[in-house]
């Protein structure tokens, strides 16, 4: 059932990629069309077959080389809550080609790519684990945004704090685009 479709990439051969996904976790699949429209392969991302198990899948980024596809979970997991887990699915097979753990960053939004180096970049943020005293407190107080830095090759990767040192900004990363090194 694709209608709640949340992300799209598509390669250089013109091959479209979608991610569905349903609040309820019912109809969490990957699908892959050719460039006339063609469903050429679909994964249901929960089902007990599936190489990732990513339920509420928020993030799919293409690598640069069009073999890989990225995927995050936009749901904490209660075994790991202060980390996330990147998928990487083959775009031929949807094999599973590479897992990391970020840590540090509970509930992930977006990810990009350095093409030059294959560093993955994952957003996210960590919100307070208790509601404030003082609901008229302004947002900036409730969360902490967080940038990870995934760099080829690795297992395991850590998150880190972006918040604005002064203050004067309010930041909730929901999306994050690579435009360049400069």
């Amino acid at each position: 059932q694709a209608n709640y479709l949340r992300e799209i990439e598509v390669d250089s051969a013109g091959n479209v990629y979608v991610l569905n996904a349903h609040r309820l976790n019912e109809s969490c699949l990957l699908w892959k069309y050719a460039s006339d429209g063609t469903p050429l392969a679909c994964l249901s991302l929960l089902a007990p077959s599936s190489p990732a198990k990513v339920a509420d899948p928020v993030a799919l980024h293409l690598s640069h080389d069009g073999q890989t596809l990225y995927l995050l979970s936009g749901q904490q997991d209660r075994e790991h809550p202060d980390s996330a887990v990147l998928y990487g699915v083959s775009t031929t097979d949807f094999s599973l080609v590479r897992t990391v753990t970020i840590t540090g960053i509970p509930v992930v939004t977006s990810i990009t790519e350095d093409p030059a180096t294959g560093t993955l970049w994952v957003t996210g943020f960590r919100t307070m684990e208790q509601a404030p005293a003082f609901p008229w407190l302004p947002p900036e107080f409730t969360y902490t945004p967080l940038l990870g830095k995934v760099p080829a090759g690795v297992q395991t990767a850590e998150a880190t704090a972006i918040a604005d040192p002064t203050g004067d900004v309010s930041i909730l990363p929901v999306s994050i685009l690579w435009t360049g090194n400069e």
